[in-house]
Parts: C-alpha cells; structure tokens; sequence
C-alpha cells in the first residue's frame, strides 16, 4: 500500500502494462525478535485505489536475492496459526 504520489512514482504513465512493469522490491519482514530482509526482482501487476489516497500494488515476484526466500518462508511459518 501506498499514497497516489508514490504509486505516481513507481509507474511514472500510471498505467501498467499487460506484460508487468519491472521492479525492485527491498522490505523487512517480522520474524519473532528479528527483522529480517527482503529482496526482490518483482514486476508489478496491477493498481487499485482503495481509499482516496491510498493505492494497492500487486507484484508478482521473479527472483529473490541473497537469503530473502528463506527469510520469507520463515514470515510465513512464523505467521501461520494451528488450525484444530
């Protein structure tokens, strides 16, 4: 999520074209105590306006940099709940 001017920086035309704009995404995650780092090669999918200044991106990651897969795959079990 993001406010129009930045979604207005990140897709300079404001259109996204059907092929996916290519991007770089670098995020911290979570995981108990820790932060840990992501990096990603991502394109970007789609744009919604959610509120009236604030914009949804969908990225579809494309390939992930240094330990950024592990360190996603620990903020996903790290989030996960038992379900009985």
């Amino acid at each position: 999520m993001c406010d129009r001017d930045s979604a207005a920086f990140l897709v300079a035309d404001g259109l996204i074209n059907s092929s996916g704009s290519q991007a770089f995404a670098s995020f911290n995650l979570p995981v108990g105590s820790e932060s840990l780092e992501v990096e990603v090669d991502c394109r970007m999918m789609h744009l919604s306006l959610v509120e009236n200044d604030r914009v949804a991106i969908g990225l579809r990651f494309v390939s992930f940099r240094g330990n950024s897969l592990e360190n996603l795959r620990q903020f996903i079990l790290d989030s996960l709940e038992p379900s009985y």
